[in-house]
């Protein structure tokens, strides 16, 4: 997150800096060193504007901390990276390149992340059935047919 800061041009991060780089121990000093960074930013604000102030920065500090542990997270796992890209591609993306991320993940996932293997098949089945063309309709029903065998085998 320091390093994100630092980098940063938006001065709400240029304060998360200072205060993340502050010497504190409590949630309560951290608040402290919050409240007095954001006043020398706002000086014209009244107390009222500056909490509300305070408040948001917080709420943007919290999106942008989610957001380095999700991407700290995708980075070190393909297969999930790869699922939410094909997810993200089915409404309207290339059919091409969902498939390739599907593919991807499914190799990386299989006989080692059933979740992953299943989310995969879901979305390559997904691909081939709304497909125009008679040959992927029935590639779908193999994968169907591939995904319940799959099931059956780590059901009891």
């Amino acid at each position: 997150m320091l390093f994100v800061c630092s980098k940063s041009e938006d001065k709400r991060l240029k304060v998360f800096f200072k205060v993340l780089r502050a010497n504190f121990k409590t949630l309560e000093e951290f608040n402290i060193l919050l409240q007095q960074q954001t006043e020398l930013l706002f000086l014209r604000k009244n107390e009222e504007e500056l909490e509300h102030t305070v408040r948001r920065n917080l709420d943007f500090y919290l999106s942008e901390i989610e957001q380095i542990i999700i991407q700290s997270y995708l980075e070190n796992d393909s297969k999930q990276r790869n699922i939410i890209l094909g997810e993200a591609l089915e409404q309207g993306g290339n059919p091409f390149l969902l498939e390739y991320y599907y593919d991807k993940a499914y190799k990386d996932a299989i006989n080692r992340d059933y979740l992953i293997n299943f989310r995969a098949l879901r979305g390559k089945i997904r691909l081939k059935f709304n497909s125009q063309s008679e040959r992927d309709f029935l590639k779908s029903l193999t994968l169907n047919s591939q995904m319940k065998a799959s099931v059956e085998g780590i059901l009891p």
